[in-house]
């Protein structure tokens, strides 16, 4: 399977690294042991995932990180999560957010 680790830069900057492993739980140990080193990696899945728990208020469903996440407005103009930094307008933020009702301005509306 294919993971991605996440590493938090200066600002919103966001490094992914691709990791190739078997099963989930070694990728874990990885994640660990690079937490004793000082690193502070979020494990990203390349499945998306349905919640696993109820909604927290004022943060969206991230189904390639797994967790509830704030979404915030990155340097293009998009809403991103703020770790992976998969867009909102991604098929399954929307579907499992519920975000099919929404109509944010687009960014052609933005530059006009």
């Amino acid at each position: 399977m294919i993971f991605y680790l996440a590493f938090r830069g200066r600002g919103k900057r966001v490094l992914l690294v691709k990791v190739i492993a078997k099963e989930e739980e070694m990728v874990k140990q990885l994640v660990s042991k690079l937490e004793e080193k000082g690193l502070h990696p979020h494990l990203v899945h390349s499945k998306p995932a349905p919640p696993s728990s109820e909604k927290v208020r004022d943060r969206l469903w991230c189904p390639y990180c797994r967790e509830w996440r704030k979404f915030y407005a990155n340097q293009v103009g998009y809403t991103a999560c703020e770790v992976c930094g998969v867009s909102d307008m991604d098929y399954y933020i929307r579907q499992y957010n519920r975000l099919w009702g929404r109509n944010p301005q687009s960014r052609r509306l933005k530059q006009k």
